[in-house]
């Protein structure tokens, strides 16, 4: 891959009943992965589409296993999945977009 690889870690969502009818989510944290982080430029959010229309950053990274509800943290910050390519279908690589969640209001999917 083009670029300096930055480690980022992956977290799921664990959402715990509070007996009021609501619920508190605690980050868990699953791994922590390598890839080529980016800002992507507006030819680039072009070429990829709507999916990246909307995202802070990309993640280049080898073919791992990742859900789209999962979080991504680096920089001291958690970012939402706003979509995630598999180019060619080749399982060679992934490119995951990713968007601030103080952005996004709700996590909920």
């Amino acid at each position: 891959m083009i670029g300096n690889e930055q480690e980022f870690e992956v977290y799921k969502i664990e959402r715990t009943s509070d007996g009021m009818g609501g619920f508190t989510e605690t980050y868990t944290l699953l791994r922590k992965s390598k890839g080529v982080i980016s800002n992507p430029s507006a030819k680039r959010k072009a070429f990829l589409g709507t999916l990246a229309q909307f995202c802070d950053y990309i993640i280049f990274t080898e073919d791992t296993d990742i859900e789209p509800d999962y979080i991504i943290g680096f920089n001291g910050k958690k970012y939402v999945i706003s979509g995630i390519t598999n180019p060619n279908m080749l399982n060679h690589h992934l490119e995951i977009m990713i968007t601030d969640v103080s952005k996004n209001k709700s996590i909920n999917r």
